[in-house]
């Protein structure tokens, strides 16, 4: 075996059979890149906190856009009825995305499979449609304040939000499923994106705010959800096969076994729309705004293990017997990620919470301080609420999250007068270190019963 040519590097020479491998460390890297990429756990909770990051961070300046190109009144109705969507949309659901990532990977036969994807956004669909119908119907009957942007073109984009919520939420559930989590990212990058390049025509015309922000929300989820089903999903995912009979026969056995995840959903998503209200209620409007800067910053401990959670539920799903393994691969990934944010959390938070000025620096840096706590438990709940998923144990998770949130709900009630908005960050540690003590006392006993008797011990060994 010659080089090609004198004097060349060792670790790039030729032969006549190819390619001299690289040095050892260059090429245990490159081995280490690949696994990485390769790697679906690892790339889809990645692809899934990119996600949320992209979202948040696009969301900020689509609000902040909107603050400056609207009066605070529009703003402030268009919010409203945007967040009123997103509550609507969240019942509706139903627990459809979560059955559909424990249920799809068993469903090994193309037709099998599309039953149970058609049934699925079959199903959400007539959801989100007789739901947003109801809400966008009562609202304004029970909000006077609102009566006057709900017009029944505004009605209409509301019905219209609510049901391409719903089916975005179901379609991104199926990315996760199927292991394709950049499915998820490009569906939700260009909702984010579309709704804030649709503001542009403000900057020069002189048009009715709320109603403007509420179209452009709107308009984007039909976009995103158009191109994405049409272009994308028939590139990465399986194609569909059509069958009203086998579609509605299935529809009937989909919503029971979504029920129980839409419970435990509920439980876990209620406390994030509540404790807001709490603050505003218990305490102070200054607070609320305080609070929810703050809960805003520190979402991104959340992040990091409700994404990692979600990719080894699909995980789990797909490989039931590896979930112990792929169980302590998602601890080792979400503490990797999760120790540096909570330093940096302490280390630079009270800067990041100064941009927004100095009062929010001083109010909500304690709190921030409570929320980084918070992460250890918090990720630990967000693991095992999975694990249980992909067990079976839905009922469980059920109790675990509605335990915890009647918790956070309960301790935020009771000490946000008296401490501040600090009392909502010890209501969450509580709550979560709550969920803790259950889990344990759960795999406790769940150890015990199938622990062998010394009966059976001693048949066992006579046989």
């Amino acid at each position: 075996m010659e080089p090609t040519g004198g004097g060349a590097d060792p670790s790039c020479m030729t032969t006549v059979r190819g390619v001299v491998p690289l040095s050892r460390p260059r090429a245990a890297l490159w081995s280490r890149i690949r696994h990485l990429v390769t790697d679906s756990l690892i790339r889809n909770s990645v692809l899934v906190m990119t996600t949320t990051a992209f979202n948040s961070a696009v969301g900020y300046l689509y609000w902040m856009a909107a603050a400056r190109l609207f009066v605070d009144d529009e703003v402030g109705r268009a919010t409203a009825v945007i967040a009123a969507m997103n509550l609507t949309a969240l019942v509706a659901n139903l627990g459809l995305g979560t059955a559909l990532v424990a249920n799809l990977p068993s469903r090994r036969d193309d037709r099998a499979w599309s039953r149970n994807v058609v049934a699925t956004f079959a199903v959400a669909t007539v959801s989100g449609l007789t739901l947003g119908s109801v809400v966008a119907l009562g609202l304004p009957v029970a909000l006077d304040s609102l009566q006057p942007i709900f017009t029944w073109p505004v009605r209409g984009l509301f019905v219209a939000g609510v049901t391409l919520s719903v089916v975005s939420v179901v379609l991104d559930a199926l990315f996760i499923a199927e292991r394709r989590a950049d499915g998820l990212f490009a569906r939700n990058a260009s909702f984010t994106f579309l709704k804030l390049l649709l503001l542009v025509p403000a900057v020069v015309l002189t048009i009715n705010g709320e109603r403007f922000l509420v179209l452009s929300w709107v308009t984007g989820l039909v976009v995103a959800l158009a191109w994405v089903a049409v272009l994308l999903v028939p590139r990465i995912l399986r194609p569909v096969h059509l069958r009203p009979g086998g579609v509605a026969r299935e529809a009937r056995w989909v919503v029971p076994g979504a029920l129980g995840h839409h419970l435990a959903n509920l439980g876990g998503q209620f406390p994030m729309f509540l404790l807001p209200l709490i603050v505003i209620h218990r305490s102070s409007d200054a607070a609320s705004a305080y609070f929810y800067v703050t809960w805003m910053v520190g979402s991104i401990f959340f992040m990091v293990s409700n994404a990692s959670s979600n990719s080894l539920f699909a995980e789990g799903a797909h490989e039931p017997s590896a979930l112990n393994r792929q169980l302590h691969r998602c601890l080792r990934l979400v503490g990797l990620i999760l120790v540096p944010a909570m330093l940096g959390a302490v280390v630079f938070g009270r800067l990041i919470l100064s941009l927004f000025g100095a009062n929010y620096a001083r109010a909500g840096y304690p709190l921030l301080l409570l929320l980084v706590v918070s992460a250890v438990p918090d990720g630990i709940t967000n693991i095992w609420v999975s694990r249980w998923r992909v067990m079976g144990w839905v009922g469980r998770v059920a109790v675990l999250n509605i335990v915890m949130a009647v918790v956070a709900l309960g301790v935020a009630w009771v000490f946000v007068p008296t401490v501040g908005i600090e009392g909502a960050g010890w209501a969450w540690i509580i709550a979560q270190s709550s969920g803790c003590l259950f889990i344990a006392g759960v795999e406790v006993v769940h150890r015990l019963r199938r622990r062998p008797t010394i009966a059976e011990t001693v048949l066992e060994v006579a046989a």
